[in-house]
């Protein structure tokens, strides 16, 4: 570690303190692995996400790196669980004093995320979005801006320039169905829950069963395997790359 290195250059005592400091950062991170470990195994998520992001946080020999894995660790982690969105803007902080351009842009995104599955931070999911794009971009990371401008798809948010579609845009489609409804076909005809619908468009659980509802309405069909047939047949649906 970079504390051992140092030791190496420094006078017999100091090297005792710098090595007795990396050997405590060393030993606090197993002690976090090893707790993570055991946590996974009993299902507790939020409870590891919670002991990681007080490790990120300490003031302690942990170099800032250290603490921002950490800290992406706990957010990751939370995404099992429930409340991500303060989970990563601790991840993202820590990238920022970091200074790791794709790791803060890939904190950014998955705060984004958190905040669109929350009630009332469209706006805000919308300001870190922007920002995850920009250095995306500047990277010119393909895949994290793929996932990115998809998220901005689903769930609707207008970044400022086009965004990829859930659906090619075929014009001459005659399905009297709405954009929004056609996405939800789409995902009817993939195999998801009304449950599932509803957290990949970030609407409720609700809203998606009155889409399903409508389209079913309007299409003449009376359950989700017809509709997916006439899916396939209109020829809507996007091959997975």
């Amino acid at each position: 570690t970079e504390g051992l290195v140092m030791a190496k250059n420094s006078s017999a005592a100091d090297q005792l303190e710098l090595i007795a400091l990396a050997v405590r950062g060393n030993v606090s991170l197993a002690l976090a692995a090893r707790a993570v470990r055991s946590a996974v195994e009993a299902g507790e998520y939020e409870a590891i996400a919670r002991a990681l992001a007080d490790q990120a946080g300490r003031n302690d020999p942990l170099q800032p790196r250290d603490r921002a894995l950490a800290a992406t660790v706990a957010a990751e982690l939370s995404r099992l669980g429930s409340k991500a969105a303060p989970l990563w803007q601790v991840a993202r902080e820590a990238w920022e004093l970091e200074r790791s351009a794709w790791w803060l842009a890939y904190a950014l995104f998955r705060e984004a995320e958190a905040l669109l599955s929350a009630a009332g931070k469209r706006d805000a999911a919308r300001d870190v979005l922007v920002r995850a794009r920009s250095i995306a971009r500047l990277l010119e990371a393909a895949p994290l801006l793929a996932e990115i401008d998809a998220l901005a798809g689903r769930g609707r948010v207008d970044l400022g320039s086009p965004s990829p579609q859930l659906l090619d845009p075929v014009p001459d489609r005659k399905l009297p169905i709405s954009d929004r409804e056609m996405e939800v076909l789409v995902l009817i005809a993939k195999g998801l829950t009304n449950k599932e619908i509803a957290s990949e468009l970030f609407i409720s659980e609700r809203t998606a069963a009155h889409h399903v509802g409508h389209i079913f309405d309007k299409l003449g069909v009376s359950n989700r395997v017809e509709a997916a047939s006439v899916a396939h047949q209109a020829g809507v649906l996007v091959e997975d790359t």
